[in-house]
């Protein structure tokens, strides 16, 4: 279809796809399609964005169980703030908080569809930096959304304890004897570190072990500490809780998304007072490498 619509070969149009795919623009699914992300929202991919959010959605609950009274279900990128907060909910509020970590693409396709009550998301535009609302302005048009800050995030590299192989940064995860602690696509530190890597010059075949798509924070912290791989990419609590050292890249927003009617429910109301009390912004900045300044701030798009 490519092909014919440019007046090419389909050698050319193929060609021309997994380049893409190798510089992170495009992420191509095996008999699903390929769609825009990163550097792709620049060169419209937008559309393509909002198909992809149609197909291979994750494991969800059913229209019935998602109306349930105060029933609060959340697919979306993993973070140790909100399995503080998910835990919080549950055990202080008694409300049934139920999650599923698929990533911050996935989380707000889930979202879309009716398959989820709330998502989070750490999505940077690649044009002005700013995390999360072109995306959701893109995914929900017309429809008045809410962006809830659970926190700051510092995000960087995970090494073993002494840094034995003396990386210093992206630029030394082309190294021969570096293997590296990939992501899995779709999430956002995958979607920040394509970026980065973009900036300065590098493709993901250049670094050794960035076809792994593991899920969560911790599972890169496992990895690296036990041998896996040399590096990996993460928030600094998850190196903090293996015992790892950590070399800072950027700070970035983690926003919770929903739609803005859903702020006047009972259990949103609860979750989110719990969310801005001193007790949990000093949990939260315990894990390390949390800032909770722009905690429980809301932005509406519409």
């Amino acid at each position: 279809e490519v092909a014919r619509r440019l007046g090419v070969s389909v050698g050319t149009a193929a060609r021309a796809l997994r380049e893409l795919e190798e510089e992170g623009v495009v992420e191509a699914r095996p008999r699903k399609g390929s769609f825009a992300v990163g550097e792709g929202l620049r060169r419209g991919g937008l559309e393509e964005l909002r198909e992809a959010g149609r197909r291979g959605l994750g494991p969800g609950f059913s229209a019935e169980e998602l109306r349930r009274e105060g029933f609060v279900f959340f697919a979306g990128s993993h973070d140790l703030a909100l399995e503080l907060l998910r835990m919080r909910a549950c055990a202080k509020l008694h409300l049934p908080f139920e999650a599923l970590f698929v990533g911050s693409l996935r989380g707000l396709f889930m979202l879309e569809e009716g398959r989820a009550r709330i998502s989070g998301a750490h999505l940077p535009d690649p044009e002005t930096g700013a995390f999360n609302i072109s995306y959701v302005k893109m995914l929900f048009p017309g429809r008045e959304m809410a962006l809830v800050n659970l926190g700051l995030r510092e995000q960087g590299l995970m090494v073993r304890k002494g840094n034995p192989k003396g990386i210093s940064g992206l630029a030394d995860l082309g190294r021969e004897d570096v293997i590296f602690a990939g992501r899995r696509r779709g999430c956002g530190t995958r979607i920040i570190l394509d970026l980065e890597l973009r900036k300065m010059g590098m493709k993901p075949s250049e670094i050794r072990g960035f076809e792994m798509e593991l899920s969560t924070h911790l599972e890169v912290a496992a990895a690296v500490a036990g041998g896996a791989a040399d590096a990996g990419m993460g928030i600094r609590a998850a190196a903090l809780m293996f015992g790892l050292d950590f070399i800072p890249i950027l700070w970035e927003r983690y926003d919770l998304v929903l739609p803005a009617e859903s702020l006047k429910e009972r259990a949103f109301e609860a979750l989110f007072e719990e969310l801005c009390s001193l007790e949990m912004r000093r949990r939260i900045e315990s894990l390390g490498g949390y800032r909770t300044e722009k905690t429980g701030e809301v932005i509406i798009i519409s």
